[in-house]
């Protein structure tokens, strides 16, 4: 296994605090952690990850749900949860997971402030009268050109021109055209296999699929990118270090 994937198991062994916890969530050390294992397909370790740490988390007597950063987090776990679901073919449990999220008041997060220029949003427009775009990048434009049209606060730039203010706004995890999507797919994958049609070039390559020298060779590549990433950092490599 990874240096990095065993630093993590053994981190979650040593039981941290919560605002340790918290802290090595938000940091590049868990990024490392996800890379190795999406790059190495350990698609079934990420979800033992992200079960612990939920666990972890939610069972905790410091945990406090109006806390924004303890939310992000909660989110942002339960976000990579039904990503590693997803590319581990677990699509019935993805859709069940989904379910219980949606019902689950707690998992909500806050855009950031945006604003649409007047050509983006013609732009789109223009797409969406053409047609012809993927359901994902579609449902993206709708989304963007009627975020524009119900925008109340409209700025006049320099060339006459109007940029559209989205607002900040709090909304479920699941509120936004990409998880609507996901779970489309997902679920059209499910009733293709209910059918009995072929499903297998509808999955994605799992661990076991790949040779010993080409697992090796992507944990040789890890190791150089998290030194290439810790130079760039100036920090000092360890040993077993995630």
């Amino acid at each position: 296994m990874d240096t990095s994937l065993a630093a993590g198991a053994n981190y979650l062994k040593l039981r941290p605090g919560l605002p340790r916890l918290l802290q090595l969530l938000n940091g590049h050390e868990f990024h490392e952690l996800t890379t190795a294992v999406i790059y190495l397909k350990e698609f079934e370790l990420g979800l033992d990850i992200c079960s612990r740490l939920i666990g972890f988390i939610e069972k905790h007597s410091q945990l406090n749900a109006s806390d924004p950063t303890q939310r992000k987090t909660l989110v942002a776990l339960w976000r990579w949860t039904l990503f590693f679901l997803d590319r581990a073919d677990k699509w019935d449990d993805y859709v069940k997971t989904a379910e219980a999220v949606g019902r689950r008041e707690d998992l909500v997060e806050t855009d950031c402030e945006r604003w649409i220029n007047e050509s983006t949003y013609r732009h789109y427009k223009e797409l969406l009268r053409r047609g012809g775009a993927s359901r994902p990048l579609r449902a993206y434009q709708e989304e963007m050109v009627s975020e524009a049209e119900r925008a109340e606060e409209r700025r006049t730039l320099p060339d006459g021109s109007w940029a559209a203010r989205i607002p900040p706004r709090t909304r479920h995890m699941l509120d936004n055209w990409a998880a609507r999507d996901r779970l489309r797919i997902i679920l059209k994958k499910i009733s293709r296999k209910v059918a009995g049609k072929s499903v297998r070039h509808l999955r994605h390559r799992q661990v076991f699929e790949m040779t010993d020298e080409e697992y090796m060779r992507r944990q040789q590549w890890l190791r150089m990118w998290r030194l290439y990433c810790r130079n760039a950092r100036q920090e000092p490599a360890t040993k077993n270090a995630i």
